[in-house]
């Protein structure tokens, strides 16, 4: 299974957006899956369901930043290329999907915390599981 497949499952699986993207990719850095999936739940739903900047674009920031980031605050020119990947990452998405804002993707839908509940009318309203996808394939291009 491909990377933007395995992230579509993950969704399918009942992750968010974010999730689905991270999870897809964060074992090829050494990171547990289960670390991941943790580490990025907080930003579904367009960061905590605030239908902020879509879950698959954080999802793609945060794998982004697994392969090529730095914790060494000196080191200003790796942070500068990681910001810059985001960005064209960004750009990608937004040239195929219109928007990086969650409200702007999924149209009415609420942004209540509470998520609502998996089921056949709520894959079939959201976009999510194409984003993801999408995401998937942007990254796979860029790593």
């Amino acid at each position: 299974m491909g990377k933007k497949e395995e992230a579509a499952q993950l969704f399918f699986d009942g992750y968010n957006c974010s999730q689905s993207v991270v999870g897809a990719f964060c074992e090829d850095f050494g990171i547990p899956r289960e670390t991941g999936l943790i580490m990025s739940e907080g930003l579904g739903g367009g960061v905590g369901r605030m239908r902020d900047i879509c879950g698959a674009v954080t999802g793609m920031a945060i794998v982004l930043s697994m392969k090529y980031g730095s914790a060494d605050l000196s080191d200003k020119d790796n942070k500068a290329k990681v910001y810059a990947l985001v960005q064209q990452a960004a750009d990608k998405f937004r040239a195929k999907h219109g928007s990086l804002d969650c409200s702007d993707l999924m149209g009415a839908v609420r942004s209540t915390p509470v998520p609502d509940e998996r089921n056949a009318e709520f894959y079939k309203k959201r976009p999510c599981a194409i984003l993801v996808r999408d995401a998937a394939e942007i990254l796979e291009e860029m790593l």
